[in-house]
């Protein structure tokens, strides 16, 4: 996909997509890592996807220096698009995690597979 067709695609979009993505690799994380029960890898997959977590990820990605100008373009026009936030987390926790998904929805229909796989395997690391 273009640069321009992806400028086209409103923020929410990419942040619907990257939650899907962020979701799957995660479990894909889970699963290499070992085989367990089905509500132990439920419980350690909803505490690395919920909003909390993810505006954690771009808290230390920010910290790192690790995006590129362009990917922190992308950030924020998703942190700046995120309406409402859930029961759980707070406005701001809401919005950068919006703000991260559209960054790997957006790498991912870029076909960007390499820079996802990336900043997937820094978002998984330990601290």
């Amino acid at each position: 996909m273009s640069a321009e067709e992806l400028r086209a695609y409103p923020p929410l979009v990419l942040a619907w997509v990257g939650d899907a993505v962020f979701d799957l690799m995660v479990r894909r994380h889970l699963i290499k890592s070992g085989m367990r029960r089905m509500n132990e890898l439920h419980r350690e997959a909803v505490s690395i996807v919920c909003a909390e977590s993810q505006a954690a990820i771009l808290h230390r990605f920010n910290q790192q220096g690790v995006l590129s100008e362009e990917e922190a373009d992308i950030v924020r026009r998703g942190r700046n698009s995120a309406t409402r936030a859930p029961r759980r987390a707070t406005p701001q926790e809401y919005n950068h995690s919006t703000g991260f998904e559209a960054l790997l929805g957006w790498l991912w229909l870029r076909g960007d597979e390499a820079r996802l796989e990336q900043l997937i395997a820094l978002a998984l690391a330990p601290e």
